[in-house]
């Protein structure tokens, strides 16, 4: 069973086959078409979203996979050792939606390097990153004509800054919301663990 996995809040079940199209404009070129499939292998993570850095020696990493498991856990940035984590099961819908929040967002094809020299300018030294991994089976995205597999790494130092400096880049803006619902599962899990 594949999943063709929809990039809108909407969601329409067709067969056993999610669809969807991220509906979103750009000027006169119309909307912008960003398709993709998550793989159906349990074992692959399909978004990590870790954060490092800031006033702590403990890395954050929200792993979620195909299979809807999102798994907290809290690591030494010192020894590589897990010290605690959390699990929680997220239902097609909500795995969907996470992950569509990342592409509809366009990082997928984000570029950072326009903003590079000006983020370093607004960093703190106690500011965190966030960096986001996207692992699709298959994905379309603006202007592609065919299908491919896509994975794409996207990091950022201090989301807060970055979306304050650059409020119309849609990237930047993608990040702040998957930070806010990673946020919210991160909560949930931390509850069903105690």
């Amino acid at each position: 069973m594949r999943r063709l996995v929809p990039a809108t809040a909407t969601l329409l079940l067709v067969g056993l086959i999610f669809w969807c199209q991220a509906d979103g404009s750009l000027g006169a070129e119309g909307p912008i078409q960003r398709e993709f499939w998550l793989s159906t292998d349990p074992a692959v993570e399909v978004l990590t979203v870790t954060y490092t850095g800031g006033m702590t020696n403990l890395v954050t990493k929200h792993r979620v996979f195909a299979d809807g498991r999102f798994l907290l856990q809290f690591i030494s940035s010192v020894d590589g050792e897990v010290k605690r984590q959390h699990e929680l099961r997220l239902s097609d819908e909500e795995l969907t939606a996470l992950v569509a929040i990342a592409v509809e967002g366009g990082l997928m094809e984000h570029n950072q390097k326009p903003y590079q020299e000006k983020l370093r300018l607004y960093r703190s030294s106690d500011g965190g990153n966030m960096t986001v991994d996207i692992n699709l089976d298959r994905y379309r995205g603006p202007g592609q004509r065919e299908w491919g597999p896509a994975s794409r790494s996207v990091s950022v130092s201090e989301i807060a800054a970055a979306r304050r400096h650059f409020p119309k880049v849609e990237a930047f803006e993608a990040l702040e919301d998957l930070a806010r619902k990673v946020n919210e599962y991160r909560h949930l899990a931390e509850e069903k663990g105690e």
